[in-house]
């Protein structure tokens, strides 16, 4: 008979003589009677369907194959890690290991695809020389002489190998032979079956592992928490004997753990490029490259296996994973899945951690600005105007000026009520500002893409105000030739500034009422109702109670247009802010008239903050108007103010009375002493104003009998 070779991976042949080692299978009729072979067959199918697990497959395997022959044990060899490898299906009697071997070996796809049941004379290979693998030699060496291998398919579909062990060098019978391979079948779905229950579980154990740890690490903000509950959660999850996280120097200034047994700089640059976890020996590594101290540590507490994956975020490496273990055996490609969804949690926790540590950091630094611009706020009269806007700048107020105390209310209300849709009244005397402070809540509002529409009330005709507000269609009245759009439609969707509405006549604030409570109007000679989204923000100068009383302004729009009341103070309550205003004017119109003029006297600055400037901050602005077109000099140093009613000043201004000059002294320093809010030193304090050092101050006042009370009560 000729002989078979059998090419293995080293290039050696294991030549077999078909006779003497192996005994294909032939279409042999089964010696046994047909009813006991059919019988036999059917209890095995059957009870091969009931098996559920690897111990009952066992049980049920043992009991029938004792039935046909005598052998010393058997094992079930299955395909892994895509068909790449093979590992024994379940721990046998005498099985050793559950290591996985390379299918390629040169013995195995021999016998996996063959077409027929084959058996190997072991002393007779051993005899002759052949070359084995390592999984063969050890079961010869362990008193196996013969091996009868059966390949297990399902649907054409290989599902390994079914190896039976016997110490008898006999072959077996063509009956037998012919019942293992009927069996084959029942034997080949039960383990696939298996196969498939224990991934199913598997991947549900998994699962609930992923879960817990997300649950774990969800609520954590900070690298030394992650590493403490990741690791003990990894410990649990692997049964390894430790876990180090490390992040990758370029990424983060403060390293989660230590150096790990990773050191070498090629295992480092496998893990780094590999999409799947890297499973290596430290000793291995040690052969290769040097470790590191740490590296011995572990060597010497008997860590051998590692199991490493990167942590990647985006396209950002972040750093390491390494699970230890006294053997790298503990670790398995069926866990790949599981380590990379870990690794990707842990990978998006690093980046939430960093992104946290940024934010706080930016937030420390403008705490730590906004302290060092309130420290500076005080400082000298040159630097107000660019403290000033700075703070118009954060403030969003970039067209308003003014530091002072009243001011500053005034900003906080606004930056509360802007960003909401409440009707705002502003209140204050004329020239205040009002304008400019609705512009401003415009301006923080979420309509601030949206033009203002401005309307002055006060300067609209009687016969038109109606017509301006609401609109008109063509042919409702004489001369309107033209469909016209009043200005609350022109204001949809943005906001609307009524200036002087406690001008508006009785008949256009019933209308204004409808705005209100319903957001619709109709225009003048039209019979459809607009529906509008606007933000009123109105303002006047008169006070709206007393013209309540007295009848000449509706009641029920007065709550109306009350919701969020803001009352401008005038200038002479805000004094601290009139050098500011003085040099933003004089930069605004020395700018417009072609002049370089750099600064305002010190008389001239102390004659305006003396003066009560009845029409307020436009009085102000005009007298600067005016001021600068009649400056030659670089410097203003004088302005004409005019005279006023002594009733407005706040201070005795009748010279015609005669008065010893020591108590008009002392009325003047009262006053200035109170203008500074008490401040009789500093940049803001009456020494500077009158020109005096303040110990020179402080012993007039002594001299003249001024005390503290004098200005502290009245004050208060």
């Amino acid at each position: 008979m000729k002989e078979k070779a059998i090419s293995l991976t080293d290039g050696s042949e294991l030549s077999i003589a078909s006779e003497s080692h192996i005994r294909k299978r032939e279409v042999l009729k089964i010696q046994l009677p047909k009813e006991v072979s059919a019988s036999f067959l059917l209890r095995f199918s059957q009870d091969m369907a009931a098996v559920q697990s690897k111990r009952e497959f066992v049980a049920t395997m043992h009991s029938y194959l004792k039935q046909l022959l005598s052998y010393e044990d058997f094992l079930v060899c299955t395909l892994i890690d895509g068909n790449t490898r093979h590992r024994t299906f379940f721990y046998s009697v005498s099985a050793e290991s559950n290591e996985g071997y390379p299918i390629e070996d040169g013995f195995f796809p021999i016998v996996l695809r063959a077409q027929q049941i084959l058996q190997f004379d072991l002393e007779e290979i051993h005899q002759t020389g052949q070359v084995v693998p390592s999984y063969i030699k050890n079961k010869y060496q362990k008193g196996i002489n013969l091996i009868v291998t059966v390949p297990l398919r399902v649907r054409k579909e290989e599902v390994g190998v079914l190896f039976l062990l016997c110490k008898d060098t006999n072959k077996l019978d063509p009956t037998v032979l012919n019942l293992l391979q009927a069996m084959s079948y029942s034997i080949a779905f039960t383990v696939a079956g298996i196969l498939a229950s224990e991934e199913i579980e598997r991947r549900e154990r998994e699962k609930r592992l992923l879960l817990s740890f997300s649950q774990e690490i969800a609520a954590i903000r900070s690298k030394k928490d992650l590493l403490e509950v990741a690791t003990q959660q990894l410990k649990e999850m692997f049964f390894c004997k430790d876990a180090t996280i490390y992040s990758i120097p370029e990424i983060f200034n403060q390293k989660l753990a230590h150096i790990s047994s990773v050191d070498s700089e090629c295992i480092l640059a496998r893990i780094l490029e590999s999409e799947k976890p890297v499973i290596f020996s430290v000793h291995e590594l040690n052969a290769k490259d040097k470790l590191s101290d740490y590296g011995h540590s572990l060597v010497r507490e008997g860590v051998d296996g590692c199991m490493a994956m990167r942590l990647i975020y985006g396209n950002r490496r972040m750093g390491i994973i390494t699970l230890l273990a006294e053997n790298k055996k503990i670790f398995q490609e069926e866990q790949y899945g599981l380590m990379i969804s870990i690794a990707a949690q842990l990978a998006g926790m690093l980046a939430n951690i960093m992104a946290n540590e940024r934010i706080e950091n930016q937030l420390v630094e403008i705490c730590r600005y906004k302290e060092q611009l309130e420290e500076n706020i005080y400082l000298q009269l040159e630097e107000n105007i660019y403290l000033q806007q700075e703070a118009n700048t954060i403030c969003k107020f970039s067209e308003i000026i003014g530091n002072s105390a009243q001011m500053q209310q005034v900003y906080t209300l606004v930056s509360q009520v802007a960003d909401s849709t409440a009707t705002v009244l502003l209140l204050g005397e004329s020239g205040t500002g009002k304008e400019m402070i609705a512009k401003a809540i415009h301006t923080a509002s979420s309509r601030r893409d949206k033009q203002i529409i401005k309307v002055n009330c006060a300067a609209l005709p009687l016969t038109l105000i109606e017509s301006e507000l609401f609109g008109h269609e063509k042919g409702s009245f004489t001369g309107a030739v033209n469909r016209r759009i009043g200005k609350f439609e022109q204001a949809n969707q943005s906001t609307i500034f009524l200036d002087e509405v406690g001008e508006l006549p009785p008949e256009v604030q019933v209308k204004l009422l409808r705005v209100l409570q319903e957001k619709e109007i109709e225009r003048i000679g039209g019979d459809a109702t607009i529906k509008v989204d606007v933000r009123i923000i109105a303002a006047t100068n008169r006070n709206l109670e007393k013209e309540v009383a007295e009848g000449r302004f509706r009641l029920d729009l007065y709550y109306r247009l009350n919701v969020f009341p803001i009352t401008l103070p005038p200038l002479r309550e805000r004094r601290e802010d009139i050098p500011l205003l003085a040099e933003y004017f004089m930069a605004r119109y020395a700018k417009k008239a072609g002049k370089r003029i750099t600064g305002i006297a010190k008389k001239v600055i102390e004659s305006m903050v003396f003066y009560p400037w009845p029409g307020n901050v436009r009085e102000l602005e005009h007298m600067m108007e005016r001021t600068v077109l009649l400056t030659n000099d670089f410097v203003i140093k004088q302005m004409d103010l005019p005279r006023i009613m002594p009733e407005a000043t706040g201070i005795n201004t009748d010279f015609t009375q005669i008065k010893p000059l020591q108590e008009i002294e002392r009325e003047y320093i009262l006053h200035v002493v109170k203008v500074c809010n008490g401040r009789i030193s500093g940049p803001h304090g009456a020494a500077i104003r009158l020109g005096l050092p303040s110990t020179t101050l402080l012993s007039k006042m002594q001299k003249l009998g001024i005390r503290k009370e004098h200005f502290v009560e009245e004050q208060r």
